[in-house]
């Protein structure tokens, strides 16, 4: 005997209806370093559904989940997963992998207006990404190094990997790349519409959004915080070309 839909758990439904028969592309990255809006861009040019880093969020009530959650309906071959997963958490050889990662200066500040609700001193944000156990960024505090430990951990091959500031410069050319290097032939007009949709002046704004632009620590970040990134994270910001 059919079971009624009623009395069925809505992660199982869940499942079947949306996860069912789908490839999973995971976006990781640093907290604050552009996953959310990755995860988006991806999705809607794959006409799939973006979700969060488990069913149990995704079927949450919309305010209380994962912001990166949309497009339950479309019917594409893929789901997009968000998250801050780290590189052992995810299996690169077998699973499809997209990495971004975004100026320390940057996201430190980034982080300050987004988990402000915890203390609201960027000093405790900066503290933090060099390594310090704290809440808000303690999660994804690798090797006891912060926003440095979570790039070298990623550093290796099997994922794609991107940048926050090419994705800002050329927003197109590089969700092809993304697709092409994950095996995926893109359909350039579609492509094309959903950049131009997702441009920060076209997109409704919510509570993961702020200025969208790279470079803006230069006049909003304490140049003696600046050094302490810096100095702490140098290798890793001079692979990324973050530092000269």
């Amino acid at each position: 005997m059919e079971i009624d839909d009623k009395y069925r758990h809505p992660i199982d439904l869940f499942e079947e209806i949306v996860l069912s028969n789908r490839e999973v592309i995971y976006c990781c990255g640093y907290p604050r370093s552009g996953t959310t809006w990755l995860t988006r861009l991806l999705a809607e040019c794959l006409d799939s559904p973006a979700l969060s880093w488990s069913v149990k969020n995704d079927i949450r009530e919309k305010r209380h989940r994962d912001p990166a959650v949309e497009g339950l309906s479309r019917r594409g071959d893929y789901v997009i997963r968000h998250g801050h997963w780290k590189r052992r958490e995810r299996d690169t050889k077998r699973e499809k992998v997209v990495v971004i990662h975004r100026d320390p200066r940057d996201v430190a500040v980034s982080c300050y207006h987004y988990f402000s609700f915890h203390g609201g001193d960027m000093l405790k944000v900066v503290d933090q990404m060099v390594g310090k156990k704290g809440r808000g960024l303690g999660f994804v505090n690798v090797h006891g190094r912060g926003w440095a430990g979570y790039v070298q951990e990623w550093s290796d091959d099997g994922a794609c990997y991107v940048k926050y500031e090419d994705l800002v410069a050329d927003t197109e050319q590089v969700v092809f790349v993304i697709l092409r290097r994950l095996g995926i032939t893109p359909t350039v007009s579609a492509v094309s519409e959903v950049v131009e949709r997702h441009k920060f002046a076209n997109r409704q704004k919510d509570k993961t959004m702020r200025k969208g632009k790279a470079g803006g620590w230069m006049s909003e970040l304490p140049r003696e915080l600046a050094h302490q990134i810096e100095a702490l994270c140098e290798p890793e910001m001079r692979d990324l070309g973050y530092l000269k």
